[in-house]
């Protein structure tokens, strides 16, 4: 019997720490959602930097696609020339 007895007693014992640890947890995140505090002034200027940061890589996007068009075009004109060099120099016999 006295087995059982201090079974149940460890048993109570632990449960009420559990219990402590939990109230414990609460009272934290309470304490944690009064220390955040965003308004809607804060949650706009995030919004705002988020867009200019978008409209910064869709710039950035654009601008190195106008190099890759400028380069193709400059391959384009080179091969041309090259061509226009071979026409000459093989027509002229």
């Amino acid at each position: 019997m006295s087995f059982f007895k201090k079974l149940k007693s460890k048993l109570f014992r632990s449960s009420s720490k559990i219990e402590e640890g939990l109230d414990a947890i609460v009272d934290n995140e309470e304490q944690v959602e009064d220390n955040i505090s965003l308004n809607d002034e804060d949650i706009a200027r995030d919004r705002a930097r988020a867009r200019a940061r978008a409209r910064a890589r869709a710039r950035a996007r654009a601008r190195a696609r106008a190099r890759a068009r400028a380069r193709a075009r400059a391959r384009a004109r080179a091969r041309a020339r090259a061509r226009a060099r071979a026409k000459r120099k093989y027509s002229k016999k």
